[in-house]
């Protein structure tokens, strides 16, 4: 059996429940060390308690394909931290696969490797949310805790689907995040942007095969995390991709470059990134929400599925697509840069898939 063939075993034997109890057992050990040391600022004999205690979870999906609009969540993962020193520190981990019957795209299955006979038997999305749930509120110590989600490429893609999914599955969003205390979003895209942006070309992140400048968690990873001890192994898997956008910003290029004030006015408040993401949607989402919340007040367990459309408006552009959508690129499902299908050639898979990429339809962003 081959170790791709292993891993997929072990994760599908993995539930999401047991990986909580584990995370939950840390999380003791690390409060009762923390009991020993006091955080507290002590200025003439008087503690002060810092007014926030800012988590950051650093989160990751895998899908069917990849429009956010139309495919569906595959896989979840996350990786608590808290920045001590200018680092993240992680506190613990959350991966699960999720169930769905909407049939994987060949390109996504040779990305990502995990095929529709994984998914058998894992649990629905829903369930998913609640078992993340339990794992974030194990980090939770009061109100004075808030929580920030983190993704690379994340307003693009990651918190479009997550609200979609929410929405197909009968779930308020809003409730959930603030529920779990979660105050803000963030996208570490166009923040690792703004860091090298003065940076010597030579100095930037590149794709290792081609040399060109790319922002691609991968090509992040090989150019600035080198020289560490940390290896990117199972890439395209959840939990390694948060894994490795954590190292990523802890290597000595970004750190140097990097402070965690950045972080914070790069992330949207809940609020601003749930309008956004709305946005994003597009109007049929958004009438599917407003109807599906007026349901579940009236009948308390309806489905979207019981929900008749009365109209067959079209999505509105997206706002993040629409230049690209008239300048004609798309998104490449692997290297997740806006491109032009005719022409791309993506370094980070087989030559033999090149072809694939250029013509196949995971590449079609149209509306």
């Amino acid at each position: 059996m081959s170790q791709q063939a292993k891993r997929r075993k072990h994760d599908a034997s993995s539930s999401p429940t047991a990986v909580v109890e584990a995370a939950s057992q840390q999380a003791k050990r690390q409060k009762h060390d923390a009991s020993s040391t006091s955080n507290a600022l002590s200025i003439s004999g008087k503690q002060f308690v810092p007014k926030w205690k800012t988590l950051i979870v650093f989160y990751d999906t895998e899908t069917t394909s990849n429009d956010p609009t139309k495919h569906r969540i595959i896989s979840m993962g996350a990786v608590c931290c808290e920045c001590k020193n200018g680092r993240f520190v992680p506190l613990g981990r959350f991966h699960s696969l999720v169930h769905t019957d909407q049939q994987i795209d060949d390109v996504a299955y040779r990305i990502h490797h995990i095929s529709q006979k994984d998914l058998q038997g894992q649990p629905e999305f829903s369930e998913v949310m609640t078992a993340f749930s339990s794992f974030l509120k194990t980090y939770i110590e009061d109100q004075r805790t808030r929580i920030i989600l983190v993704a690379h490429n994340g307003r693009r893609f990651d918190d479009i689907i997550l609200l979609c999914e929410f929405i197909r599955n009968n779930m308020n969003i809003d409730e959930w995040m603030q529920d779990n205390q979660i105050y803000a979003l963030a996208d570490t895209l166009p923040l690792l942007k703004k860091v090298f942006k003065h940076v010597p070309m030579h100095q930037k992140p590149k794709n290792v095969h081609t040399g060109a400048v790319s922002f691609a968690l991968g090509n992040c990873f090989d150019s600035l995390c080198q020289d560490s001890d940390n290896v990117f192994e199972n890439r395209h898997d959840a939990l390694a991709d948060s894994l490795a956008l954590m190292h990523v910003l802890n290597s000595p290029a970004v750190t140097q470059r990097f402070h965690f004030d950045m972080l914070l006015k790069e992330a949207q408040k809940r609020t601003d990134a749930l309008k956004r993401m709305r946005e994003s949607a597009g109007v049929k989402f958004q009438e599917q929400e407003t109807r599906c919340l007026k349901l579940m007040a009236e009948a308390g367990n309806m489905t979207l599925d019981d929900v008749k459309q009365d109209t067959e408006e079209e999505l509105l552009p997206r706002p993040e697509f629409a230049e690209a959508v008239q300048e004609n690129l798309a998104l490449c499902l692997v290297c997740m840069n806006m491109v032009r299908p005719d022409n791309h050639q993506c370094h980070d898979v087989p030559v033999a898939l090149q072809h694939r990429l250029q013509s196949s339809a995971a590449l079609d962003l149209s509306l």
